[in-house]
């Protein structure tokens, strides 16, 4: 997660202020129970007990009790993905405020620190491993992980060897994209059910890397959901290639951690720059139409808006929905995270979207 770890922690600190929609299986069928409209947040977790100042990514035991406390008093239900897909497809009735806790990489420390806190407070949560990583040195062991989802967790995958899906090395693209996805993608789906006995339901980009071919190869290779790190939260209506989640790190304020866990997600009805896409630059500017029925719900003067965590210029006309981002330069290059939060009525209350995209030079999409 390093290679986004500096705008994304920018991005906590100011959270104060197409799209691949396949059906879910199942979903096409009646449903018996009614779909929740509600926001649902997915914490991102790495390791937990203390590392250094130079490792941001652990949260302590306390900064861990402090947080389950505070979804306790706010009334949230942690809930497994498979449990969450069930209610999105209407299968199942969700619990009210539903949450997910998903933790990345499959490091030991989870059954020997966390794992007690989580028994205490009774929150189910999903593993994301990357399965060259079991059995190592500082990794979960396949027994560990059996036990585990016998006490009630889940099991995703987070690939198999942790490589950047939308940058691979030269090595890497020895056989090709396609032979080096599957590889990843598929490798891990089939190991993990060869050790588990059962189809994995869900994996999380490593690095937060996707675009539209590694969504479209993880949905080939059996992934039934796809999560991202863009800070926001979810609905029934998120695509699932494209799951948001809110990065938890060391020294989260309680008060970040309630405006985090309270954010609405922004409805877009219309963007010049799609999730995943991967264009050629330059870009300079954004624009995008918010829906209807949020346009009275937003304070019109309180947008923020980021590139990279950094602060770009917006206009915006609440009559319409129409909001122009104009960037502090030219984006020419690269994958970056492009970050929208504005504030609600209620306290606490705001709207965010985030989206990742990657931008190329002409020459590289057609040498134009």
């Amino acid at each position: 997660m390093k290679l986004l770890g500096k705008f994304l922690i920018g991005f906590l600190g100011l959270a104060l202020f197409s799209q691949l929609a396949w059906a879910e299986a199942g979903q096409g069928s009646a449903a018996s129970v009614s779909v929740t409209a509600e926001p649902v947040p997915v914490l991102c977790y790495h390791r937990f007990g203390n590392y250094g100042p130079q490792d941001p990514y652990f949260v302590s035991t306390e900064e861990l009790t402090r947080q389950f406390e505070i979804l306790r008093n706010e009334g949230f239900t942690p809930i497994t993905v498979s449990a969450l897909l069930e209610g999105w497809a209407g299968k199942r009735a969700l619990p009210p405020k539903p949450l997910l806790i998903t933790i990345d990489d499959g490091y030991a420390d989870f059954a020997h620190t966390a794992l007690p806190i989580f028994k205490k407070f009774e929150f189910p949560a999903t593993l994301f491993v990357y399965t060259h990583f079991i059995d190592s040195q500082r990794g979960l062991t396949h027994a560990q992980l059996r036990e585990l989802e016998a006490q009630g967790f889940e099991i995703g995958s987070h690939s198999f060897t942790h490589p950047k899906l939308t940058k691979p090395t030269r090595l890497e693209l020895a056989q090709g994209q396609a032979a080096f996805l599957e590889r990843e993608l598929k490798g891990s789906f089939d190991s993990l059910q060869a050790w588990l006995g059962h189809p994995v339901v869900s994996l999380a980009y490593p690095y937060g890397l996707w675009d539209t071919t590694v969504a479209q190869a993880a949905q080939a290779a059996g992934y039934r959901a796809m999560f991202t790190v863009d800070q926001g939260t979810n609905t029934a209506k998120t695509p699932r290639a494209q799951l948001k989640r809110i990065m938890i790190v060391h020294n989260t304020s309680d008060r970040m951690f309630k405006y985090l866990i309270n954010d609405r997600p922004l409805e877009i009805t219309e963007r010049s720059l799609e999730p995943g896409a991967r264009v050629p630059g330059p870009v300079t500017a954004l624009t995008l139409t918010v829906g209807v029925s949020q346009r009275e719900a937003i304070n019109p003067r309180s947008w923020s808006a980021l590139k990279g965590g950094i602060k770009c210029t917006w206009v915006y006309t609440a009559a319409d929905g129409k909001l122009k981002v104009t960037l502090p330069s030219p984006w020419t290059h690269g994958t970056d995270a492009v970050m929208l939060v504005a504030r609600g009525a209620q306290p606490f209350e705001h709207y965010k979207e985030t989206w990742l995209a990657t931008i190329v030079p002409p020459r590289a999409e057609g040498g134009k």
